[in-house]
Formats: C-alpha cells, structure tokens, sequence
C-alpha cells in the first residue's frame, strides 16, 4: 500500500461520506491495513462522487435518505474509490 501525502490543496474541509471503521468493515481489512493519509483519500474520494452525482448528497442527508438501496450504493462507491486510489 502506498502512503503519499496528499497536498492539502487537493482535498477540501468538507466530512467524507464514509469513515475509517465504515471502509475496515467494508473491505475487511484491519487498523494496520489502512494507509495514513485515509481521511484524505476519503475526502478526495467523497468529491470524487459528488461530482458524479451532481452533489446530490451536499443537498440530501445520506443517514436520511428514503431509499436506503441508493444510500447504500453511494457509500459503496465511495468506499470503492479510495481502494482504487490506495491501489
């Protein structure tokens, strides 16, 4: 796994969609596997999906959403975006 440092231009203040124990869970990994720098991944990744989805998470709360079925695949796809960047 790579660890690089992301420069903090890049990643903005806004609070990713997942955290670390949602991606541990998700991948099955453990604390150790994660890289340092995964809340920037997640932060990237999180960015990543709302301009995808034309940020309809920014105007719609995820832990609220009438269709957990959508929810559920947008956390995934975030999820998926940081392995693809930790790869």
């Amino acid at each position: 796994m790579h660890n690089r440092e992301i420069p903090a231009a890049l990643w903005g203040d806004d609070m990713a969609y997942v955290d670390k124990d949602d991606y541990m869970q998700a991948m099955h990994i453990t604390d150790g596997d994660v890289p340092k720098n995964f809340d920037q991944l997640a932060d990237l990744a999180s960015e990543y999906l709302d301009e995808q989805t034309r940020d309809f998470y920014q105007g719609n709360d995820l832990a609220s959403d009438p269709w957990p079925l959508r929810a559920s695949k947008f956390k995934r796809a975030v999820i998926r975006q940081i392995a693809y960047m930790i790869d």
